[in-house]
């Protein structure tokens, strides 16, 4: 039994931004019962819960409204995207629940990263890393098949890499990052491979040109698919915060399938007792 594990005084509470996948659940309290943690879910309605939590996650859902990405781009590019969402967005649906996700979500990661809780962890999957995303400043690609000729990820698996470069570094020649102490690394420990196949569905994704050239000291790019043009795992600098774009929780590996969850239980586990302490 972990001795970290003996000093946890109740069951850790894991936030949920939104219903909570069966496939997710099912990953998550697997990933407890190897760590020896026993785990409560609470399903968060707003940020005053962010202190009630001691790591939170968002799922996968729908389409982010591209106002939550566009305010800070030129005005041509910003129309190009929001068309793009018109013709593509969500499969042409419109349901009220898309809404009222998205501003739940943004208000909870502004509070988030507004707050001093630096060391409360944060999963996002695949929509939940899309927020991580444009919380951070990224744009999104609207459109793999219109903006970059990449088929729509839906129903297949990828190829997936961890890089051994940093978008956080400044100088080029810094380019090769201590992943020893980044939460790639640690997912590629728990891991035990330097590449994987990813389960995916998704037609958008994170502007990865984007964050290489301006976001280099908030985010980290920690492993890509689809010839370096997709990134697949994202970190804050300033944080665990940590996105996925494929869903891990549908693997068939089971490496796979656990490691995000026992890496969000870990940073829980520290965030509570360094809590318990003080």
């Amino acid at each position: 039994m972990n001795t970290h594990t003996n000093l946890l005084k109740s069951p850790l509470v894991i936030g949920t931004t939104w219903m909570l996948p069966e496939e997710i659940r099912s990953a998550l309290f697997l990933a407890g019962q190897k760590k020896d943690i026993e785990l409560r879910i609470l399903e968060m309605s707003g940020s005053e819960d962010l202190a009630k939590v001691d790591a939170f996650l968002s799922p996968g859902g729908h389409d982010i409204d591209p106002k939550y990405f566009t305010e800070e781009l030129n005005e041509q590019l910003a129309l190009e995207l929001m068309d793009l969402h018109r013709k593509f967005g969500n499969k042409g649906k419109v349901e009220s629940h898309f809404e009222s996700r998205d501003k739940l979500e943004f208000s909870i990661m502004e509070a988030y990263f507004k707050s001093d809780l630096k060391t409360l962890p944060f999963l996002g999957i695949c929509y939940g890393m899309q927020v991580l995303a444009v919380a951070s400043g990224l744009p999104l690609i609207v459109d793999l098949q219109a903006q970059l000729g990449i088929p729509a990820r839906q129903g297949v698996e990828d190829q997936i890499h961890f890089l051994r470069l940093s978008v956080a570094s400044d100088s080029e020649s810094e380019s090769e990052s201590e992943l020893d102490s980044a939460s790639a690394s640690e997912l590629e420990k728990i891991m035990g491979v330097s590449s994987f196949l990813g389960p995916k569905r998704h037609h958008q994704v994170a502007d990865i040109a984007f964050a290489q050239q301006y976001h280099r000291k908030t985010l980290q790019i920690l492993a890509v698919s689809n010839d370096g043009q997709i990134p697949e795992i994202i970190v804050r600098s300033d944080r665990p915060s940590m996105g996925i774009q494929y869903h891990a929780e549908s693997s068939a590996d089971l490496s796979v399938r656990l490691a995000p969850f026992l890496w969000l239980l870990e940073k829980a586990r520290d965030h509570r007792l360094q809590n318990q302490s003080s």
